[in-house]
């Protein structure tokens, strides 16, 4: 089974625990953290979560979900909570109207951000040299 069918199989009320879990190892991976260590309703940019690290996420999250996702992901979405309710509904999966409301309430405390500007990111991808592309690309 693949983590999107595990993810189908469960219970709405029980998708956003699964999922948040799922974020919070991605990202924890990303940064090289303990996932204990990231919060699930602070914004990924106060962890120093910068545009390579936002398609490498972006990346697993495309190859794990079997979703096609935006290179501004992060920046849309920028909380786990936030990040776990769009991809939810993005994969047609309900999720109950608690936790739904709860990843809503979660980002609305989180401490701001700052957020880039698109350019900036542009910016960044087009100053990779060729094999730091290819990295991020192949999610390595």
């Amino acid at each position: 089974d693949t983590f999107y069918d595990q993810l189908a199989e469960q219970e709405p009320g029980q998708r956003q625990e699964m999922l948040e879990t799922y974020l919070q190892k991605q990202v924890a991976t990303i940064l090289k953290m303990a996932p204990e260590q990231i919060n699930r309703g602070n914004q990924l940019g106060n962890y120093g979560f910068d545009s390579l690290m936002a398609i490498k996420l972006r990346n697993r999250l495309e190859q794990d979900l079997h979703l096609t996702l935006s290179a501004t992901l992060v920046w849309n979405y920028p909380t786990i909570g936030e990040m776990s309710v769009y991809l939810a509904r993005k994969m047609n999966l309900p999720l109950s109207d608690e936790a739904a409301e709860a990843g809503a309430a979660e980002s609305a405390a989180a401490t701001p951000a700052e957020e880039p500007l698109l350019e900036d990111i542009l910016t960044g991808i087009e100053s990779l040299s060729d094999e730091d592309a290819l990295n991020a690309l192949l999610n390595q």
